[in-house]
């Protein structure tokens, strides 16, 4: 019979070798090498200045030029996620699991927009929101994203096109509806929309649809500014 002794020897023996095999799990745990991801994230243009403002060098008179606040862009529903989105066909429409913004999209639009409407001749400045309290601008610009995305032929979502070599060719497209309003009023002065598409983008290449995106974007700003020279007359007036 064994005694009380024994006994206990044999418990912490047990006990240790318990101790051990936690502490080698805990260490196996410690040493993982954390997991790369495979997801990409992607920006619209360059950052803009600190202060969100942007200014026009160019000579133009200043009772010409007009200073212009960005409110918060509004997206479609369907556009409020972080995933890239590819529309097939009509119908179908593919959120990217590995590809994603790295920001909110809503506040890119705005300011690649803004970036690109600063270089516009006539333009003294773009704001955007939250701007400081008691700026005064000569108009705002209200947008609303209604398609922001990569189009590809429905075809190329078929398997054995994949296995024959041939790349697909789709392109990016922009559909933005605008107003340009009283700052005072808020009066709608002028309202209307830019659909636009960049051809020519290899359907799966993520890098290549930022580019045409932006480039879309670059459109919308055209199409404010040429709108706002028949407000250049109403800036002189106020100042």
């Amino acid at each position: 019979m064994d005694s009380i002794f024994d006994m206990t020897a044999h418990v912490l023996r047990r006990g240790s070798l318990v101790g051990v095999i936690i502490a080698g799990l805990l260490t196996g745990c410690v040493d993982l090498e954390p997991r790369q991801s495979n997801i990409n994230y992607y920006v619209l243009s360059d950052a803009m200045t600190p202060a969100d403002s942007i200014q026009n060098p160019g000579f133009v008179p200043d009772s010409l030029r007009l200073v212009v606040g960005i409110r918060k862009v509004r997206l479609a529903a369907y556009l409020k996620t972080p995933s890239i989105t590819t529309r097939y066909g009509r119908h179908e429409v593919q959120f990217s699991e590995f590809h994603r913004w790295g920001e909110d999209l809503a506040d890119a639009v705005s300011r690649s927009v803004a970036q690109s409407l600063s270089r516009q001749p006539g333009i003294e400045r773009v704001d955007r929101v939250p701007w400081p309290d008691r700026t005064t601008h000569d108009v705002l610009v209200q947008m609303q994203v209604l398609r922001f995305e990569g189009e590809a032929p429905s075809s190329s979502r078929r398997p054995e096109q994949e296995d024959d070599g041939i790349e697909a060719e789709g392109s990016a497209r922009v559909a933005v509806a605008w107003e340009l309003v009283d700052p005072e009023t808020q009066e709608v002065w002028v309202s209307g929309r830019t659909d636009h598409r960049e051809s020519g983008w290899p359907v799966g290449n993520y890098p290549a649809l930022i580019e045409r995106l932006d480039a879309a974007l670059s459109v919308v700003a055209s199409d404010l500014n040429e709108s706002m020279k028949s407000l250049e007359p109403l800036s002189a007036e106020s100042r």
